[in-house]
């Protein structure tokens, strides 16, 4: 995973699937994303073709996190299928998918 940051925001650049296996450093760049000072922090998704129930479980409390913590999560990047899953499992709305 690759992690940049510029004066208001903290992108997060996904190198792999986001599953069991790999999930862990995402949660952990995570946690310590929202507790920076930024007001935005960004996921790139560019490299991500499949996300499993433990994928979504990391965004979901990260999204919740951000939201008390009053900084924008968004999920960048996104292609069709991931899109599409987002949709089906009615998450869509939830996160701000760009």
């Amino acid at each position: 995973m690759e992690v940049t940051q510029n004066d208001t925001e903290i992108i997060l650049k996904l190198e792999s699937d986001l599953t069991g296996d790999t999930v862990e450093e995402l949660r952990i760049e995570l946690l310590k994303s929202l507790e920076e000072q930024g007001s935005r922090v960004a996921v790139d998704l560019q490299k991500v073709e499949n996300i499993d129930s433990m994928g979504l479980a990391v965004l979901i409390a990260a999204k919740k996190t951000s939201k008390q913590k009053h900084i924008i999560l968004t999920l960048t990047n996104i292609n069709e299928d991931i899109h599409n899953l987002f949709q089906l499992v009615h998450l869509a709305g939830f996160f701000d998918l760009n």
